[in-house]
């Protein structure tokens, strides 16, 4: 973007363990079905939403173990964008346009039309706000009703609407960020009364999986056991996770090797960062070649600047009074004109001799 220069400055993304996710209030009679929570799963173009509000800032994902996780189970991502799907979905849980009206009724019941709360933070960050309004036109144009509720939020206050109304269930759903530890560890969220359990929903083998992610005693039985939770997760969604969210590095073009670059700890690999110098050798050598050509400017500059020197006195000098004695009896000068090569050869031969040294000039060139 505005902060990469060529040749200055690199803006390098990087992971982070926030992750945007769509609370499900478990409390709401229609969205206590998994098949609505997976055919809203469905419904959301999250590509589109990364693109326009968050400008490639994100990357979309179906559990809360970020992509890049060496504990990330790829088998795991179970829900494109997928209208059809959706609809299907919505269908076996009972939800259909039966009347042709554009929207969703529980078993042909029009006085039942699926309609969702949606709680957003109003907060001098925007962002998530927008996203709502994207998320909500979505579902609007699948039938489904939607009221956005943006309620006053600030982290400098210790009482907050929005925290509020997420404590007392005022909501269908809402958008969130939480932040995720790299050893994926969801037991707060996953828990019974868990302090981060927002959603009030409870699977006792989904928690059970939680909690022997963190009893696995090696590496082999921990990749395994996050696996089972994540496939588990995937498939009965207690929330929606949408999308990690991504920072960026400005720092100079010199600077090589920052490969696996990631949050929380950015300097990880500093150890590898290199900023790519030529060796002692090659930078003498360079600077001797520098050197010899500026001698040899000035050596040319001097034979010139003397050649055209002299012979302004003999045209002026030594052309009027006819003799100068350097050494009497032994170096005398004296004007003398040869129109021709040297020691007085073909006299008179000036078209000759330029194209002779127009030749010449070509062939250097060339």
């Amino acid at each position: 973007g505005k902060y990469r220069q060529d040749g200055i400055t690199n803006v390098q993304d990087v992971m982070t363990q926030n992750v945007e996710i769509m609370l499900v209030n478990s409390n709401s009679q229609s969205l206590n079905d998994v098949k609505v929570r997976q055919a809203l799963a469905c419904a959301l173009d999250r590509s589109k939403i990364i693109s326009n509000i968050y400008m490639n800032r994100a990357q979309a994902c179906d559990v809360p173990i970020a992509p890049d996780s060496w504990i990330y189970e790829s088998k795991s991502k179970l829900y494109d964008y997928n209208t059809v799907k959706a609809l299907e979905l919505f269908a076996e849980a009972g939800w259909t346009d039966s009347d042709g009206d554009g929207r969703l009724e529980k078993n042909g019941m029009s006085l039942t039309e699926m309609s969702l709360k949606i709680l957003v933070n109003d907060s001098t960050d925007s962002t998530r706000k927008n996203a709502a309004a994207a998320i909500a036109e979505q579902l609007e144009d699948l039938g489904i009703a939607t009221e956005i509720v943006a309620a006053p939020f600030s982290v400098a206050s210790d009482k907050n609407e929005y925290t509020d109304k997420l404590a007392a269930g005022e909501y269908d759903i809402a958008l969130v960020g939480i932040n995720v530890g790299r050893d994926g560890d969801m037991r707060d969220v996953m828990a019974q009364g868990g302090k981060a359990n927002y959603g009030n929903y409870y699977d006792a083998e989904l928690y059970e999986l939680a909690c022997a992610m963190m009893k696995a005693g090696d590496e082999a039985s921990y990749r395994s056991a996050a696996s089972k939770f994540q496939l588990a997760f995937a498939e009965r969604l207690p929330f929606i996770p949408l999308y990690f969210r991504l920072d960026s590095i400005v720092c100079a073009a010199e600077i090589k090797g920052m490969t696996d670059v990631r949050e929380p700890d950015i300097m990880r690999n500093v150890d590898k960062w290199y900023i790519y110098t030529k060796n002692r050798n090659s930078i003498i050598g360079e600077t001797m070649e520098k050197r010899n050509v500026t001698v040899s400017a000035i050596v040319a500059a001097i034979v010139l600047i003397g050649d055209q020197l002299s012979k302004h006195w003999a045209e002026t000098w030594l052309r009027t009074n006819g003799e100068y004695k350097i050494w009497d009896g032994v170096l005398h000068l004296r004007y003398v004109e040869n129109r021709g090569a040297a020691f007085g050869m073909m006299q008179g031969g000036k078209w000759f001799f330029l194209a002779i040294t127009g030749i010449a000039c070509a062939a250097m060139l060339y």
